[in-house]
């Protein structure tokens, strides 16, 4: 397994860590219940996610890596239904790689 799959496996952990509670603060683990890794691969992510609150409809989000320039990097997400395929959202950001210091990282 090449780095890029290293860190498609590092990124498929963290979601799952967030999710159950492990790392993460109540909300962002209440925003990610209902979520599921079905891949992990080198610059793209896909999950589905079952919308609290109403169980009827399931939801596909995938994430892709567009590109990097220096330490930044750029990324489309995808939101569709699972159902039908239609597209019920896109979103689009730059984000930027930094080390965080173990004494900032969550407790909780």
């Amino acid at each position: 397994m090449g780095d890029g799959e290293d860190g498609a496996q590092k990124a498929k952990k963290i979601i799952e860590d967030v999710r159950d509670g492990r790392v993460c603060k109540e909300i962002e683990n209440m925003a990610l219940q209902g979520i599921q890794v079905l891949e992990a691969h080198q610059g793209r992510i896909l999950c589905t996610f079952v919308i609290p609150n109403t169980l009827v409809e399931e939801v596909e989000i995938e994430a892709k890596v567009l590109g990097h320039t220096g330490k930044l990097t750029a990324m489309v997400v995808e939101i569709r239904k699972k159902s039908n395929g239609e597209m019920i959202a896109l979103g689009q950001q730059w984000t930027s790689s930094v080390s965080t210091p173990e004494s900032l990282v969550s407790k909780l």
